[in-house]
């Protein structure tokens, strides 16, 4: 009744009294290459080859490879992994690729997850001459709770990543967080906008040249978290059945980067693989993707 009367009240003005609508959440669904994009797109050339790696769900648009080590769902992935360009199954402390052959490397949030980052650091200098790498910064994953799905926190001092590795209770501390609730939810709060523009603070961000400029601290917790192995052949029976989709100039691509395991030797495509002088070493292709070498069956963190 109060409210008819009120609307009375108001169409006498030549109002209407309307129920507010609530604003939505746009900055989720905002791709983190929007802020990225100012960092990188002053170093890239129109002609410039680059790798995405450790691409996940969402991969630069600039990169014409992608390299992941999970390829599959993985508690490091919120996401399914995009695979609409070539996809080398590697970690990156081990990549089957020429020295030096991409112009530019892009590696986001990724080395927080290695149980070795200066050794990934170094691969990433080997096969590219300059490169974006970013990681949480470690405010960040104490505030939104990422911290229990990362090996290493991260500190940028004036351009260096300094690597602490997190302690259990720290991993405890960070399983849940209202602010990452708050971030994800549908509707609109003033958390959000604050957040978003502040990428710059909340992420460690570094652009270099020849190589990563990185500092791990307590070496002999990374040795004893990195399993040091030999290359070893793909297991077939783990892949899908899924035949080859590589065009002839993504082939043609790979063919001029990819390397045997000891660095020494050409791959070329051959029926459904990349194969090399020997016909020994062997890169399954499935889909998009590249085989080269897969993740243990149990991750650990």
């Amino acid at each position: 009744m109060l409210k008819k009367f009120t609307n009375s009240i108001f169409k006498l003005f030549g109002l209407e009294m309307r129920r507010a609508e609530k604003r939505k959440n746009t900055y989720v669904s905002r791709s983190a290459w929007e802020y990225q994009s100012l960092y990188v797109m002053p170093n890239f050339g129109g002609t410039d080859r680059v790798i995405d790696i450790g691409c996940g769900a969402a991969p630069s648009p600039i990169a014409s490879v992608l390299t992941d080590f999970f390829p599959d769902e993985s508690i490091h992935r919120a996401r399914p992994v995009v695979e609409d360009r070539p996809l080398i199954v590697c970690s990156a402390n081990r990549m089957p690729i020429r020295d030096k052959f991409f112009d530019l490397s892009i590696c986001s949030h990724v080395l927080e997850h290695v149980p070795d980052p200066a050794s990934a650091a170094s691969e990433i200098g080997r096969i590219s001459k300059k490169g974006y790498l970013e990681t949480p910064a470690y405010g960040k994953d104490v505030l939104v709770g990422t911290g229990h799905q990362h090996i290493w926190q991260v500190v940028n001092d004036n351009g260096q990543f300094h690597f602490f590795p997190y302690t259990q209770r720290q991993h405890q501390a960070h399983a849940n967080s209202s602010f990452m609730s708050i971030w994800c939810q549908d509707e609109y709060h003033p958390w959000q906008p604050f957040f978003w523009e502040r990428q710059d603070i909340f992420n460690a961000i570094q652009f270099w040249e020849n190589s990563p400029n990185v500092c791990v601290h307590e070496i002999q917790f990374c040795k004893e978290r990195q399993a040091v192995s030999e290359w070893q052949p793909i297991a077939t029976e783990r892949l899908p059945s899924t035949p080859s989709a590589l065009s002839q100039e993504e082939i043609a691509l790979l063919e001029s980067c990819l390397i045997s395991p000891d660095g020494g030797g050409a791959m070329r495509y051959l029926n459904g693989e990349f194969v090399d002088a020997t016909g020994r070493i062997k890169y399954p292709v499935r889909g998009k993707r590249i085989y080269f070498e897969m993740a243990p069956l149990v991750e650990l963190i």
